[in-house]
């Protein structure tokens, strides 16, 4: 028992933290980075409708600006919903692999929102409906997982260091993305509509995320996520009732053969 409890401070000594977690070297990482940019489009793509879109509505459907004040609150309780489904898959599927396809999303939710003549979306009110639920979607899939892939990334990083401190510096970074995006969002969307007008801002943005994705592509984390991803299992096979005595079916053991097994001499 002495010696046990040796071994256990020599190993707490070993995974002491030495505090040098550099919020630097964490938020200029690839792969935390480009996750972080990930969060700042999906906020953005949803964000830049805010300076513009009720007076679009207005201007060229002739309907009441309260009709707007409905969409967000459809888009939060869809998000809300859609954000428990993806925490629970996101172990089973990956993480990377979600982010990526809720960023290829995005590409879809700002032609949507005003509907694009350049790419030829039919100019019905019911696209802008759908549009805020598309934004739903891609914003659950890019966000949700941002957290967690930063927290396991920098966790490599830093293997030796706090755990608790760690996960402060990725809860700020990761806050930080999602503040970034609003801003983004809202100063872009409003200073090229102004520029631009609704159809080519609202279009051009499309584009520039499509441009992102095919620079995430080429980063390496595109195909990562793409490699990462896993297909879960639907069919659980039933455990066998045979007792077998090898290492390998450790779990169908009797209780009490595991215990003699596990004690020290």
């Amino acid at each position: 028992q002495l010696i046990d409890e040796e071994e256990d401070d020599e190993i707490a000594e070993e995974n002491k933290s030495t505090g040098n977690i550099s919020y630097c070297r964490l938020l200029m990482d690839r792969s935390i980075l480009l996750n972080n940019i990930n969060v700042v489009i999906a906020i953005a793509a949803f964000s830049f409708a805010g300076p513009s879109l009720t007076n679009y509505i207005k201007d060229e459907y002739h309907k009441p600006a309260s009709l707007v004040g409905m969409m967000f609150p459809v888009y939060a309780a869809l998000y809300a919903v859609l954000s428990i489904a993806v925490g629970n898959v996101m172990s089973k599927i990956g993480g990377r692999f979600l982010s990526f396809i809720g960023i290829l999303g995005c590409i879809f939710v700002t032609p949507m929102m005003v509907p694009s003549k350049m790419l030829h979306f039919d100019q019905n009110i019911g696209i802008i409906f759908l549009g805020f639920a598309v934004a739903a979607i891609t914003n659950a899939l890019a966000i949700v997982p941002g957290m967690p892939i930063a927290m396991k990334r920098a966790a490599e990083i830093y293997p030796n260091e706090d755990t608790e401190e760690i996960n402060n510096i990725c809860s700020a970074i990761y806050n930080q993305g999602i503040t970034m995006g609003a801003i983004v969002g809202n100063f872009v969307g409003g200073s090229l509509v102004n520029f631009l007008g609704y159809q080519k801002a609202y279009t051009y943005f499309a584009f520039a995320v499509a441009a992102y994705c095919v620079i995430y592509l080429l980063s390496g984390e595109g195909f990562l996520a793409i490699r990462t991803w896993k297909i879960p299992d639907v069919v659980s096979e039933e455990p066998s009732t045979k007792e077998e005595f090898s290492p390998k079916s450790e779990k169908i053991l009797p209780e009490s053969v595991r215990l003699l097994a596990n004690q020290t001499p």
